[in-house]
């Protein structure tokens, strides 16, 4: 846990709101209310009450608890898999796949680990449930998923197309009739959320290459190094379907299924579905966005779902499939450590912003450590090469021989002051390897006022102040927030 930090991103806000609402309700009723009410196009009850947990544990909303319990959620799926008797190489090769940080975003992002994590555990749950024949906890299970993230309505609908492709016409009634109370109980009083992006949906040429794009995107990490990143995204994705269909369809004509074929079955359904589903809602952010770490833990599935059949059926296959899921696991290490840092310095420049505009809840659910916060040393040293004049954004480059790797650069005039996160990424392997990187800001001209600014550079307890620099703005209506 290097990396987390208990600072707010985003829906976190909303979470810290929430908490502050539940604890005024006056009545139980009340409490309860809040605690199923809707936050965008979810209901996210699982991340309430896991942070009212963390209220009780800790005195306060301490993010990196929901980050842990995430982790916890991903934990439990290599047991879940060695519970229903896979061969020991199964569980690895599950495990190689899911414990790595190319999913750095939902990991170190407290709401979304429980969210977007606990989705998928459950939806394993369900699918290993309804292996065992028991769809009494299958049930409640699905309601579990469905009340953790809006994607868990997809488990009801890949259930339920597994008793129906196998002519299991009792247990279909019994699901469909589960599945309708609970999207009734989940749509009571729903409100239709407009989206801050909109996409083309009739565009099916878009919307086939963000599915299969977002299927492949486990190879993203490898890719972004390339000038050819989105067709290679496409071209992976493109076999990780193609592999997909056979093994589904495989499954079909063998009629009837054992325990385990049962459990990859549904869980096929369910990826397959959410990348639809993600797609059909998410396309309006671009492609880029789709293929991001936030999303990315779908293709892995895939991937492991497809190297598992491949194990199955062709067993000569087994040593490569292991020589190079070892080979991802390690590389994916290197390769995302320069996000890791750069989210790292994105929470900590995001903090400090939250102060200058009064979002940060000063009160028992908020808890603060300031330490790693305590700049010590100030130097008057210019740290700025130069700064480019692009069409909508400054690009600000440094001189980072003298910078760590944990660092925010801030501009401030008389009225404020704004901190970004110093991203020192490459998309060159030869630069990666050899350590060599070049420090950048982006400002982004719609967030900021034409003044004249001072600019400062934080790093690892030291100040540096340099030089003032003129920019241009063009304050814009930001996008709307939902706390």
């Amino acid at each position: 846990m290097k990396f987390a930090v208990n600072i707010a991103h985003w829906d976190d806000h909303a979470i810290r709101y929430s908490l502050i609402n539940i604890e005024k309700a006056t009545s139980f009723f009340d409490k309860v209310t809040l605690v199923f009410k809707q936050h965008n196009e979810h209901r996210i009850v699982t991340t309430r009450l896991i942070a009212l947990l963390s209220s009780l544990f800790f005195g306060s909303l301490d993010l990196r608890f929901l980050m842990a319990i995430g982790l916890l959620f991903l934990a439990a799926i290599p047991l879940m898999i060695r519970k229903l008797r896979f061969d020991n190489h199964v569980v690895l090769l599950s495990s190689l796949l899911l414990f790595h940080p190319a999913f750095y975003e939902n990991t170190f992002w407290g709401m979304a680990a429980v969210q977007n994590f606990g989705v998928v555990f459950f939806a394993f749950l369900c699918a290993y449930f309804i292996g065992k024949e028991n769809l009494n906890w299958a049930i409640l299970i699905s309601l579990a998923a469905v009340f953790t993230s809006g994607n868990g309505m997809i488990v009801l609908i890949a259930v339920g197309l597994y008793f129906l492709f196998f002519k299991n016409w009792k247990m279909a009634i019994i699901w469909i009739i589960a599945s309708a109370l609970i999207v009734i109980s989940y749509y009571f009083q729903y409100q239709v959320v407009e989206s801050n992006t909109k996409a083309d949906l009739s565009d099916i040429f878009l919307l086939q290459k963000g599915i299969v794009s977002m299927a492949g995107s486990w190879v993203d990490a490898f890719a972004i190094f390339s000038s050819k990143r989105l067709l290679i995204n496409y071209l992976i994705g493109f076999l990780n379907l193609s592999l997909t269909g056979f093994f589904i369809i495989k499954l079909i004509i063998k009629q009837k299924l054992n325990a385990q074929e049962t459990f990859v079955f549904i869980v096929y359904l369910f990826v397959i579905g959410t990348i639809a589903a993600t797609v059909i809602s998410r396309l309006g952010y671009g492609l880029e966005t789709l293929i991001g770490s936030k999303y990315k833990i779908y293709s892995f599935l895939l991937l492991f779902l497809n190297l598992y059949f491949l194990g199955i059926y062709f067993k000569k296959f087994l040593i490569p499939i292991f020589s190079f899921s070892i080979l991802l696991n390690c590389s994916l290490f290197i390769l995302e450590n320069q996000n890791l840092i750069y989210q790292k310095n994105e929470r900590i420049a995001e903090y400090l912003n939250s102060f200058e505009d009064k979002k940060i809840i000063l009160n028992r659910f908020t808890s603060h450590n300031s330490q790693s916060l305590n700049w010590k040393k100030f130097e008057n040293v210019d740290l700025i090469k130069k700064v480019e004049n692009q069409e909508n954004a400054y690009l600000v480059l440094f001189d980072d021989n003298n910078l760590g790797k944990t660092s925010v650069f801030c501009i401030l005039n008389s009225k404020r002051l704004i901190y970004f996160p110093v991203d020192f990424r490459t998309n060159s392997f030869r630069n990666l390897f050899k350590n060599k990187h070049t420090a950048k800001v982006i400002i982004e001209k719609n967030n900021i006022e034409t003044a004249i600014y001072q600019t400062v550079m934080i790093d690892s307890n030291k100040v540096y102040y340099g030089k003032s620099v003129e920019l241009k703005g063009s304050i814009q209506q930001q996008i709307k927030q939902n706390w």
